[in-house]
């Protein structure tokens, strides 16, 4: 994985960010933290949020300028 945020480790602990480094999570539907190696179990054991849809996003604004 290219990750430039490598070290997520010291970045929590400059932050007073709690962690807990595991072999395994618990929860059936790991997040990976924005461009990191890091997979984290949201609260409540939630699902991520699907990306969004940047054409869907972007039509209203492209219709307003007449470009689509």
């Amino acid at each position: 994985v290219d990750a430039p945020f490598v070290n997520v480790d010291r970045h929590f602990d400059a932050y007073g960010l709690h962690y807990r480094m595991v072999d395994r999570l618990d929860c059936a539907t790991p997040a990976r933290l924005l461009k990191t190696h890091a997979m984290i179990c949201l609260p409540g054991n939630r699902s991520p949020a699907a990306e969004p849809d940047a054409a869907r996003l972007a039509a209203p604004i492209l219709s307003a300028l007449g470009l689509r």
